[in-house]
């Protein structure tokens, strides 16, 4: 690996710090199963490329970590796709072998939007969706799956490796542990959990109107494939864009009700949310940009270590495969004269 230290000022650009971004007191409801009673507060920031929205839900603290960052000078624009899911896939095994010690663990699921391409990477059970369509007629559609321990593929891959599948009080659980097949970190389950990613891709159509969702499990145990599109397509008006803000809470207050009108006593799991306006994305003068969600459990370290990690992993990858060096920016450039301004006014990521 080459010395990177004059690579693209990363540590200083997603160092240890972040942005508080906006505490948004949500619904509240008469009666909540949880201890942790008080106003839903998220945590969001929008712009008309991408919003990105979470919430601790009734957890006592954030295991979920969520951001975007765009990519300039990348020249992913002119590689081939089979370059571009090799260093999506590259990236992800750097970042697995550098988290392999941590004792709690992380999902990790991104978007990689390179003009009308997209690609997703995913290990883990945090999932990514396509929006497209336009008014009330919109239609969402699965761009990835849950790497579950009962998923004939991962039960078999599972198996081979010396690893168990046990049903742990109707859940499905690796080693009788950890409820997904794949993840980083989690260095003390054993046999059978791996964190290479699958890899897909999608070309969108010239002048489609598009988002692309990438969510924690909070989200998606509480809203099936449907009940997104659904939610979506009610008249909140013409041209109605989902925000990661109205879909975190929308998920926050099903997952909420189902434990009330069920009496049980859980809490509702942190949920987060990035969506990013692929339509926005596809003109001339827009960059590439990558979008993530890192669900951590047994903790937050290692979603932590994502978040702070990630663009500067991928950049050593795009390095070492292209040559290139990398500057990122979570402020939307839309004009390519405005390089220099972010270079030196570079912002950090969220």
């Amino acid at each position: 690996m080459p010395n990177t230290d004059h690579l693209h000022k990363a540590q200083e650009l997603h160092g240890n710090s972040r942005s508080s971004g906006s505490l948004i007191p949500q619904r509240t409801f008469s009666r909540r199963v949880s201890n942790f009673f008080q106003p839903l507060k998220i945590t969001r920031k929008e712009f008309k490329e991408v919003s990105v929205a979470s919430c601790d839900g009734d957890r006592s603290h954030q295991e979920d970590t969520a951001g975007y960052f765009f990519l300039l000078d990348s020249d992913l624009e002119n590689q081939h796709d089979d370059v571009i899911e090799w260093i999506l896939r590259d990236t992800f095994m750097r970042l697995g072998e550098q988290a392999k010690d941590y004792v709690s663990g992380s999902t990790l699921v991104a978007c990689l939007q390179v003009g009308s391409r997209i690609f997703i990477a995913n290990v883990g059970d945090s999932r990514a969706f396509l929006v497209v369509g336009s008014e009330s007629n919109q239609t969402v559609m699965p761009l990835s799956w849950a790497h579950k321990p009962d998923e004939p593929s991962e039960s078999k891959r599972i198996l081979e490796a010396g690893g168990r599948v046990e049903d742990v009080k109707g859940t499905f659980r690796l080693n009788g542990n950890l409820a997904t097949s794949r993840a980083f970190g989690d260095r003390m389950i054993g046999n059978g959990l791996i964190y290479e990613p699958d890899i897909s891709k999608i070309v969108l159509e010239d002048n489609s109107k598009a988002s692309v969702i990438v969510c924690s499990d909070g989200v998606t145990d509480a809203m099936e494939t449907l009940d997104i599109q659904d939610f979506i397509n009610q008249p909140y008006g013409k041209d109605f864009v989902i925000t990661a803000k109205q879909l975190v809470s929308e998920a926050y207050s099903r997952r909420s009700e189902y434990f009330k009108s069920n009496s049980r006593d859980s809490q509702c799991d942190n949920i987060s949310a990035v969506v990013t306006y692929a339509s926005e994305l596809t003109k001339d003068n827009s960059y590439p940009i990558l979008s993530f969600v890192a669900d951590g459990h047994g903790g937050s370290e290692v979603s932590e270590y994502i978040k702070q990690n990630l663009a500067d992993v991928l950049s050593i990858s795009i390095y070492d495969n292209l040559g290139k060096l990398l500057q990122v920016s979570e402020e939307p450039i839309r004009e390519k004269s405005e390089i220099q301004d972010f270079i030196n006014n570079p912002f950090r990521l969220y």
